[in-house]
């Protein structure tokens, strides 16, 4: 992927996709990724995105206290991923039981790309960008939660060199992996 100021395009997979910084302009957009996505989820039988209650207010939310992106594939929004510095508010435990390096980290919440574009490089795009991001800005880990039931994602994650440092219910009630990926220099 190349830079282009607060624009990344992807190059490697397939040059229609391009990923960027979202805005509040953005957020009914990340909604409805979002709202579209925790269906597709329960109608597979995951119910944690369903319980979450996704709002506008909560996108709004986000985009005040996190780095908020969304991808792109020929000018239409098909995922979004949020990134912050500090562990998300639903770990009513210290994360630090399974994350045992005390270096700057990159803590992913909502990775999420409409079901219609599963399966064509879209969430790897996201999180190369992600990981990119960090290196320059001398982050050392990517770290988040996955709910445990969902294999496919957990070898999703795996196969693109995250490891399982633990397992835990988070306050949402959600019995969730726990990832971590060290970055080289």
């Amino acid at each position: 992927m190349h830079s282009n100021g607060n624009r990344a395009e992807a190059t490697a997979m397939n040059t229609e996709m391009e990923i960027r910084n979202a805005t509040k302009e953005d957020a009914e957009i990340i909604f409805n990724i979002l709202r579209v996505c925790a269906e597709w989820l329960a109608s597979s039988g995951l119910m944690h995105w369903k319980r979450a209650n996704f709002s506008i207010q909560s996108v709004l939310a986000a985009l005040e206290k996190d780095e908020v992106f969304l991808i792109f594939n020929r000018n239409l929004a098909v995922g979004t991923i949020a990134i912050s510095k500090v562990p998300p508010s639903w770990y009513e435990f210290d994360p630090s039981v399974f994350w045992k390096e005390k270096a700057p980290a990159f803590y992913l919440k909502k990775l999420a790309v409409l079901p219609s574009y599963h399966s064509k490089g879209f969430a790897s795009e996201l999180l190369k960008f992600v990981e990119n991001k960090a290196k320059k800005e001398g982050v050392k880990f990517i770290r988040f939660d996955a709910v445990i039931k969902n294999h496919a994602l957990t070898e999703f994650y795996l196969k693109r060199g995250f490891s399982i440092m633990g397992e835990a219910v988070t306050k949402n009630g959600n019995p969730s992996n726990f990832f971590e990926k060290k970055l080289s220099a």
